[in-house]
């Protein structure tokens, strides 16, 4: 049922703490690049070349990419003046890989 609500998605390997209060650390997330994000939900963002996975949060002028952690971890604050930041879409599905492999 999820591949069929999100016909043009695709799966990354997530790694890393930055997002482990959602999602295991090593796991797999599905991506859908038509869906417009809403506050609060995971996003896969191209900052700067360097792909982040994190909760999005649009204010009036700035965007803010925060971590989700136990661990300590930077948010990405992007302002008007700021190199733009592009949305390359909303995690919609996630399992960790231990119980693919």
């Amino acid at each position: 049922g999820v591949a069929e609500r999100h016909p043009r998605a695709y799966a990354v390997h997530g790694f890393g703490s930055c997002m482990n209060r959602r999602y295991p650390e090593d796991a797999l997330l599905l991506i859908d690049p038509d869906r417009n994000p809403r506050n609060g939900e995971a996003v896969l963002a191209d900052v700067g070349g360097m792909r982040l996975v994190r909760c999005y949060h649009r204010g009036a002028s700035t965007l803010m990419l925060s971590p989700d952690s136990t661990e300590p971890w930077e948010d990405v604050v992007v302002g008007p003046q700021d190199e733009p930041v592009r949305i390359l879409g909303v995690v919609v599905w996630y399992q960790s890989l231990r119980d693919v492999c």
